[in-house]
């Protein structure tokens, strides 16, 4: 997108988009270390989650060695069906699961709480950007309709499973539905299924880090291999220390998707409205607006989409997930050894 923005408006649009691309895909990358340490701690807490981050992500470090996304392409679909069935099972073992009459489903008790909670489903859905990448980079023209066939599966199966569980547990579930689950030969085929799809979604994340970090050394067209992989492993190496400094999940996701995959949502609408302003652009538009609709609809539904997304998300979003950030951050500290472990022996 930066490149495309950077053609029709110029360099500081491209550095821009670059800048908010970038941190977007690196803080996701950094999300699934800390996920396979927390997920697999169900399976075996022999090992601290900070050590399993460790050692799992080292794992992550085969894809530096991956020559580029053309090879993800299979796995990228087994990563999303992967990541269908655990929702599934979540659904479903929280259904079998009888409701307590003890359980409570109450509102967010802050003002802080809720927008932390709006910054989440800023990144609703992001199970299927590893197809929506794919064709994306090799067929663009059929990117919207990709997206839309995506977001259409992957919605309905995100709801199933989050309105199930929270139907079950309540306000009981205050970090991993994992923890709520009797541990059955099921529930560690979910996690297994769970590890593999982030480290397919890792490799998502990570190849157009890796291939921006060859552009600014410029040795993308070079033939040499070990140039190339010596370049992506600081990417890796970052990546890793942020998963183990700030292993919040959550609260890091909610941060990560209110601090940059807000502007990835106005820039574009922003672009839009520039580059479509004039009649004369608008008539040599490739495609004109959808449904019959006018350009000015068409720009007054961009214009409120920015405000929307700028205030709610960039500003009270980013202010609460940032702030619960901060007071986590204080509580556990740094570079948390286990984050949210149960005692041993209860």
């Amino acid at each position: 997108m930066h490149e495309v923005l950077g053609g029709l408006l110029g360099r500081r649009w491209e550095t821009i988009t670059l800048i908010f691309s970038f941190g977007i895909m690196f803080s996701f990358a950094a999300i699934q270390m800390v996920a396979v340490g927390n997920v697999v701690y169900y399976i075996n807490d022999k090992l601290e989650r900070r050590t399993w981050t460790l050692v799992l992500g080292s794992c992550f470090a085969t894809t530096v060695f991956i020559p580029s996304l053309r090879n993800y392409r299979m796995w990228s679909f087994a990563g999303l069906v992967m990541i269908v069935c655990t929702a599934l099972y979540m659904a479903f073992a929280s259904l079998a699961i009888h409701q307590d009459n003890d359980v409570r489903h109450t509102a967010p008790h802050s003002i802080r709480s809720y927008f932390n909670g709006f910054a989440s489903t800023i990144i609703f859905g992001a199970h299927a950007i590893p197809v929506e990448l794919m064709d994306a980079m090799w067929q663009p023209s059929k990117y919207k309709l990709t997206s839309l066939y995506s977001d259409l599966f992957m919605t309905p199966v995100v709801l199933f499973s989050i309105i199930s569980v929270y139907w079950a547990f309540g306000d009981n579930v205050q970090y991993n539905v994992f923890s709520m689950l009797p541990r059955t030969k099921f529930r560690d085929a979910a996690v297994v299924l769970m590890l593999l799809h982030q480290l397919i979604q890792y490799g998502i994340c990570s190849q157009p880090l890796y291939i921006i970090v060859e552009k600014w050394f410029k040795i993308h067209q070079s033939s040499s291999y070990w140039k190339k992989t010596l370049v992506r492993t600081p990417v890796f190496l970052g990546s890793l220390l942020v998963a183990i400094m700030f292993p919040f999940y959550g609260t890091l996701s909610s941060a990560a998707g209110s601090i940059f995959m807000t502007w990835l949502y106005v820039i574009p609408c922003a672009a839009s409205v520039l580059v479509f302003w004039t009649s004369k652009s608008q008539k040599n538009a490739i495609e004109q607006p959808p449904f019959g609709t006018s350009w000015l609809s068409l720009h007054c539904m961009n214009l409120g989409a920015i405000l929307w997304m700028a205030i709610m998300a960039g500003g009270f979003a980013t202010w609460a997930s940032i702030s619960v950030l901060r007071n986590q951050a204080h509580e556990f500290g740094l570079f948390a050894k286990c984050y949210r472990c149960p005692r041993r022996g209860s």
